[in-house]
């Protein structure tokens, strides 16, 4: 009994011993309630081309930015036909988020990609599906700056991962399409439907909504997004602890990354319905991230946002107080891209 419970316990290394199962492999065996991980696998081994922008986490960043309107914008303003895409799925969690961009950047040329404050609520739990994701092998250099309980939390998800990953070694798997997002090939949660759904062409937003233009957010107002630095550090308040959590360690892995493969990180603040009164930018994240080499910090100081407007109005903006509705996702992106347009030309 001892010795078969210590073989279990050994298995992700024994497994491992075999030689490692190609990271490509480990997408279409993730279903596709979780997110379009079917559409994220194909833009990260079956593209070559370099990527502009690229979005990328949870629901949040997935629901709230507009990607099609930055896509449009930036095309605009380079002459080109820009490449920008967001990678999003179900849940926060900066050790999926280290996973997804570790591939691509491995895969694909990325000028900027975009992250936002993800806000764990749990720093030192893993991400609910990160053992479909992650790996304790994949980054040797984040394993060994670990703590042991934490290298013992990564182990343990591989371990709850191995059968499924195990079985790849004999099969591939096919991409799970049946799901609540159709598959084409745009990448924003337009959350008008009550299902969800893939939104690529700005038109097709357009004859619900009226794309970019929301009755309390009119063409002509105009808020500037602030971007942190020594001068506007009193603009912004940040969380006190958390700097040395489970969750820290992948982002600040990111942050080692992104600088390493020469692509710009940048960090918005997507605000919520609760922080409607907040004359600062509610920051979730210690101050100790954006230091010199740390990625850009961008928001809109929710106040201001939501200036002349009541707690209800607020709310209709939303869909649950977090994940906006189409329209505000579309006035919110209008206000941010400028801005986000100025960091990725730096």
């Amino acid at each position: 009994m001892i010795l078969a419970i210590l073989l279990l316990l050994a298995a992700p290394a024994i497994d491992f011993g075999f030689g490692p199962i190609p990271r490509e492999r480990i997408y279409p065996s993730v279903t596709n309630r979780f997110g379009p991980f079917h559409w994220i696998h194909g833009q990260i081994y079956e593209k070559e081309t370099p990527v502009d922008i690229a979005f990328m986490g949870s629901s949040l960043i997935w629901g709230n930015i507009n990607t099609p309107y930055v896509r449009k914008e930036l095309s605009s303003r380079s002459g080109t036909d820009a490449e920008v895409i967001t990678l999003g799925w179900k849940w926060a969690g900066y050790d999926v988020l280290l996973a997804v961009a570790s591939d691509l950047l491995s895969e694909r040329k990325v000028k900027t990609l975009v992250i936002y404050d993800e806000g764990v609520d749990s720093p030192e739990v893993p991400h609910p599906h990160s053992q479909r994701i992650v790996r304790w092998h994949d980054d040797p250099a984040l394993f060994s700056s670990l703590t042991a309980g934490q290298k013992t939390t990564l182990y343990a998800g591989s371990l709850l991962g191995l059968p499924r990953q195990t079985l790849t070694r004999f099969r591939r798997d096919l991409p799970d399409t049946g799901s609540i997002y159709h598959d084409g090939v745009g990448n924003t949660l337009d959350l008008s439907l009550t299902s969800g759904a893939w939104i690529d062409d700005a038109a097709e937003i357009q004859p619900r909504e009226g794309f970019g233009i929301h009755p309390l957010f009119p063409e002509d107002r105009s808020i500037n997004p602030i971007s942190y630095d020594a001068g506007s550090a009193d603009r912004f308040s940040f969380l006190e602890d958390g700097d040395e959590s489970y969750q820290a360690a992948f982002a600040k892995r990111l942050f080692e990354l992104c600088e390493a493969r020469g692509t710009r990180l940048v960090m918005i603040h997507l605000p919520t319905a609760g922080e409607r009164l907040s004359p600062e930018i509610p920051v979730r994240a210690p101050e100790g991230w954006f230091a010199k080499d740390g990625p850009v910090l961008l928001g809109i100081p929710p106040g201001e946002l939501f200036a002349g407007l009541d707690a209800a109005s607020v709310d209709d903006l939303y869909k649950d107080g977090r994940h906006m509705r189409s329209a505000f996702q579309s006035a919110f992106t209008r206000l941010i891209t400028p801005s986000l347009l100025e960091a990725h030309g730096q």
